[in-house]
This record gives structure tokens, C-alpha cells and sequence, in this order.
């Protein structure tokens, strides 16, 4: 149970992955040709991204955590911490993969297109997938070992199986990784829209 636990994130994370090249991934593109009145506008593009962010991050959110919660019932977790673990690794994927979404689908925006599907079908789109499953693998990798000293060697961090400051190491790790997975991406898409020039 614990291992199906610990898989449920990353499991969830790639359902995320799948609705948000549907539907996170096409939104700047949809914006059509009328898209380079941005660059006139009062609102700065750093702006107009951050409220695509946090328009879509919002229902991804809300939903990649009523999946976890539903899927952590099913598999009647008996461990708080993979409990916890299992919703901020959920947390975690959903911000990168939003960010990802937007920025990915501004730097290879297809203005011109006339369907969400033909975007989301793009090379950019396999691009965003393929970048999404990079993260999700790097997140399980950075928390594979702590999860096998802890949870399934000794279930337990106080009895001297697992070090804390190796754990703490690894918390780091993964914040400042994700950090960057989120900042990146939203930094090249910023840079696609300054660079934007109508045809």
C-alpha cells in the first residue's frame, strides 16, 4: 500500500499532465493574431501570464487534490506521512505542470491555429508532455531515497535509520528544483511575448 501511495503523486501528476495540454497548453494560442495588442496594452505581458497562471493553477488544483483524496481513501494509507506526502507531491506537480502549460504554449503559440486539439497536438504539445513526465520523474527520484530509508525500510525517522539532515537535504533539493521547473518555463514564455511580432 505504501509503495501505491507513494506512486498516487506522480500517477495523478501525469492525468494533470494530460488535461492541461488540452486545456492550459492552448490558451495563449486561442488568443488568435489579436494576441499582439498585448504589447500595447497598460497591462504588462508578466502580468497578463501571471493571471493565466493562477486562472487555470486554481481548478487544476482543486482538482488533482480531490483525485489524491480519493485515491488515498481507496488505498486505505495507514501512514500519515505518506498521507501528506502523497498531497504535497500532488501540490507540487500542479504548479509546475500549470507554469509548464502556460509558458510552453506561449513559446511555441500557434496564432493562426483554429482548434484547441490541432495545438494541443503540436510539437509543442509534445514538447510540454514530455518536459511534464521529466519533472514528475525527477521528483520521484529526489524523494526515492529518503522514502526508502523512512517510510519503507523502518516506517520510522526517529530510530536512527534515516538521516535527518540527509532528509532535510532532500526537502531542499526538491523546493529549490521546483522552484526553478516553475520560474523557467513562465521566464521563456515572458521572453516569447516581448519578442512577439505580428505578421
Amino acid at each position: 500500500n505504501n509503495a501505491l501511495v507513494f506512486l498516487n503523486g506522480p500517477f495523478i501528476g501525469f492525468i494533470i499532465s494530460a488535461i492541461s495540454m488540452r486545456f492550459v497548453y492552448p490558451s495563449i494560442s486561442m488568443e488568435g493574431r489579436a494576441f499582439w495588442s498585448v504589447k500595447s496594452s497598460p497591462i504588462s505581458p508578466q502580468r497578463i501570464m501571471f493571471i493565466k497562471f493562477t486562472l487555470y493553477l486554481f481548478p487544476m488544483l482543486v482538482l488533482s487534490l480531490i483525485l489524491c483524496t480519493i485515491t488515498n481513501t481507496l488505498f486505505e494509507v495507514s501512514h500519515s506521512y505518506m498521507l501528506w506526502l502523497s498531497y504535497f507531491n500532488v501540490i507540487m506537480i500542479t504548479f509546475v505542470v500549470t507554469s509548464l502549460a502556460i509558458g510552453v504554449g506561449t513559446v511555441f503559440a500557434n496564432f493562426s491555429a483554429d482548434s484547441a486539439l490541432k495545438i494541443s497536438g503540436s510539437y509543442g504539445g509534445f514538447i510540454f508532455m514530455i518536459l511534464s513526465g521529466l519533472y514528475i520523474i525527477n521528483l520521484i527520484i529526489l524523494e526515492l531515497y529518503p522514502m526508502y530509508r523512512t517510510t519503507f525500510f523502518k516506517n520510522n525517522l526517529d530510530l536512527g535509520y534515516a538521516s535527518p539532515s540527509l532528509f532535510w537535504i532532500n526537502i531542499i533539493i526538491i523546493f529549490v528544483c521546483t522552484a526553478s521547473w516553475i520560474y523557467i518555463p513562465f521566464k521563456k514564455g515572458l521572453n516569447a511575448i516581448n519578442a512577439y511580432e505580428p505578421d
